[in-house]
């Protein structure tokens, strides 16, 4: 998808300056949508936000690899709606050539905190850093294994007011087991704020393109379409986003 010239037209924010806007401890909203509308989305918002250049880009790509147990215990958790989960990946920003390894936690009350490192690069098995990580923030002698890898392309806008950080997420495609499957025509917005508000342009702008939130992570969205694992309670999303990458919706 081109989006030269929406992009140009919001004024530039740099990493430094969007320090005030990290947001490691937070609440967010998703919201799953055609990537058709995003021309029309970024015009509507370009004199409320800022746009993240990194690297002398707009348009980030980004690579993941998610780790679970044997028995895709994170998954299972996020599937059954379990409180105080975890998520456990590294993420390559690849034009900025830096690579984290991240643990992200959700607690009851329905807040992200998430702790990272700086890593040389993405890796198949934990080393011992990353180990020590593990056990200080799941606190629990597990082992982990690599299971799926996804690539998609972010632009993230950053509120002019306010403490609100927003990421576009689009041309999403997943492996798993060396199988790849894209979803290029889905788009995901999440707007992430220190404390929750609708009060908000892009969610205003949103729900006049009628998008709804719809919660699910991408780790949960690869996962549902590959792994043998119950995806029961996924069905109703699995065959909303499947409307949407139609254009039914």
């Amino acid at each position: 998808m081109q989006l030269t010239k929406e992009i140009e037209q919001f004024l530039p924010i740099t990493l430094e300056e969007m320090e005030k806007v990290k947001l490691m401890n937070r609440t967010d909203v998703k919201f799953i949508f055609n990537d058709k509308i995003l021309p029309d989305l970024l015009d509507k918002v370009k004199d409320d936000y800022f746009i993240l250049v990194a690297a002398d880009t707009r348009i980030a790509s980004y690579k993941t690899l998610y780790f679970d147990t044997a028995k895709n215990k994170f998954y299972i958790h996020h599937h059954n709606g379990k409180r105080n989960r975890f998520k456990v990946r590294y993420r390559k920003y690849i034009e900025s050539e830096l690579t984290f390894f991240e643990i992200k936690y959700k607690n009851n009350k329905g807040r992200v905190i998430k702790t990272r490192i700086k890593v040389e690069d993405i890796q198949q098995s934990l080393g011992e850093e990353e180990l020590q990580m593990v056990r200080k923030k799941i606190r629990k002698n597990i082992e982990l294994h690599p299971r799926l890898e996804n690539n998609f392309n972010r632009i993230t806008l950053v509120a002019k007011e306010g403490i609100e950080r927003l990421t576009l997420d689009f041309n999403l495609s997943f492996t798993y087991n060396n199988e790849l499957d894209g979803i290029e025509t889905l788009a995901i917005a999440e707007v992430k704020q220190e404390r929750y508000s609708r009060d908000s342009k892009i969610m205003e702008v949103l729900r006049q393109f009628g998008v709804r939130p719809g919660r699910m992570s991408k780790y949960a969205i690869g996962m549902s379409i590959f792994s043998d694992e119950k995806a029961n309670n996924f069905k109703e999303k699995r065959i909303r986003i499947d409307k949407i990458i139609q254009d039914d919706i």
